[in-house]
């Protein structure tokens, strides 16, 4: 999980568009959001916003994720999560 979080972050930190790798990640993340902690949820929906990836499916799926786990996420990762649903127009 983090693997996946880590590489989405990465490209976005460089503002690094790649479609293909967008949609890679995506895939597998979706197979396994489960084991995502809070701030591999935060870092895959902050990449998406970065990049201006609204990928749906996934930011549904980590939203539904993210619900369960709100009271383990801190103030950064509550906040950086909002901005990207924000950016996105997904609330």
């Amino acid at each position: 999980a983090q693997e996946l979080s880590n590489t989405a972050w990465s490209f976005a930190r460089f503002v690094f568009a790649d479609l293909p790798l967008s949609a890679a990640i995506s895939a597998a993340a979706l197979t396994r959001l489960g084991d995502f902690t809070c701030q591999n949820l935060t870092n895959t929906a902050w990449a998406d916003a970065v990049l201006l990836v609204a990928d749906a499916p996934l930011l549904d799926a980590i939203a539904a994720e993210a619900m369960p786990k709100i009271r383990e996420a801190g103030g950064q990762n509550l906040s950086n999560t909002a901005w990207a649903f924000a950016t996105l127009s997904v609330l």
